[in-house]
């Protein structure tokens, strides 16, 4: 990996010389130019792969969040111990990341909590080791326990509610669906092996001197990662990980079904918006709502079976002959005006 990293920045330095001597770009950078250049693209890249991961569309994005602000967190911390001008860069980005991390919704905490590498005692580490980064703690001694005791709170009382539904003799229908989790790689292999690290250390201090009757006890208390390699823990189906283990913990199934469908980002809402921009058009004004729906909801579907839909639109956009041909055929079947009526009308709009 090393090596790779360096053959990347070698061939950098000659394209950017190489510009140089052609004089498109003003000079050349000495090696202290370079350094800042290559600590700052690191930097980058963390925060390149949180927005790349939390916008995902074929896994479930919300127990991703707490992990991501940990990952930027350590990284932020690192950086600001590089010297005067990094530490400033720094501190511009660590007051955005602690206004996401002290106002961070309970919905990722918990999601965070059901994801059995991570589990419950998994939170409370991660919360603790980004307060740390963070030097929270300076200010207010008691943070670290308030924020724990806050997200024990939410999940119990969350856990509750789901219990009154689905415990005691009520059974859980639903069906999740499993789906892909490619969401690894070897750009962020590192920082997932400190997080792996961090989780597994957590956890085998936890103490299990009692074994829980209830399921809540029974999921908190049981230490997944002790029989995960690294390579699974990177590459957990938790989807799949749930619809397997709905008979042991079905109402924590249910929790899961629901918080894991979160989205982190807006980029899927964002995309459903502008698919139905596309399917109401000028020439498609009169379509039924349960049309519309059908239209939509198939081509999600069809994009989805080959991983495509972030990448392709509703339709393809249309050529200018065929659109111009398309109207002449509706001039002749009388469903729009003559060019000469459009004309007229514009006349009469500017009078």
């Amino acid at each position: 990996m090393m090596h790779v990293a360096l053959k990347h920045k070698e061939t950098l330095q000659l394209f950017h010389d190489n510009l140089a001597d052609k004089h498109k770009v003003p000079n050349k950078f000495d090696d202290f130019s370079w350094s800042i250049i290559e600590k700052l693209t690191d930097l980058l890249g963390v925060f390149k792969n949180a927005t790349t991961y939390l916008s995902g569309v074929y896994y479930p994005t919300s127990p991703l969040v707490l992990n991501q602000i940990y990952y930027l967190a350590n990284k932020i911390s690192d950086f600001e111990y590089e010297g005067p001008l990094f530490k400033l860069v720094g501190e511009t980005m660590k007051d955005k990341l602690l206004k996401y991390f002290k106002e961070l919704p309970p919905v990722f905490t918990c999601a965070a909590a059901l994801n059995p590498v991570v589990n419950v005692g998994g939170v409370e580490t991660l919360i603790e080791q980004i307060a740390f980064s963070f030097k929270l703690t300076e200010d207010d001694p008691n943070f670290i326990l308030n924020q724990q005791n806050y997200f024990n709170k939410c999940f119990r009382d969350m856990f509750d509610v789901y219990l009154t539904k689905y415990g005691a003799s009520n059974v859980i229908h639903d069906q999740m669906r499993a789906a892909s989790s490619s969401r690894g790689g070897s750009s962020n292999r590192s920082v997932n092996i400190t997080l792996f690290n961090t989780l597994v250390e957590s956890q085998s201090k936890r103490s299990r001197t009692t074994t829980p009757s209830s399921e809540l006890g029974n999921y908190m208390s049981t230490n997944f990662l002790s029989t995960m390699t690294f390579e699974e823990f990177e590459n957990l189906d938790i989807l799949g990980w749930w619809k397997e283990k709905q008979g042991q913990f079905p109402v924590l199934a249910a929790m899961a079904r629901d918080l894991l469908t979160v989205q982190a980002s807006t980029v899927a809402s964002e995309s459903a918006f502008s698919v139905s921009g596309r399917v109401i058009s000028q020439r498609r004004s009169r379509l039924t709502p349960e049309s519309v729906e059908c239209c939509i909801c198939l081509k999600d579907y069809l994009d989805g079976a080959v991983r495509q839909q972030h990448l392709t639109t509703l339709e393809e956009p249309m050529d200018a002959d065929y659109e111009t041909n398309l109207y002449m055929e509706e001039v002749e079947l009388g469903i729009s005006p003559p060019p000469e009526a459009n004309d007229e009308e514009e006349d009469d709009d500017d009078e």
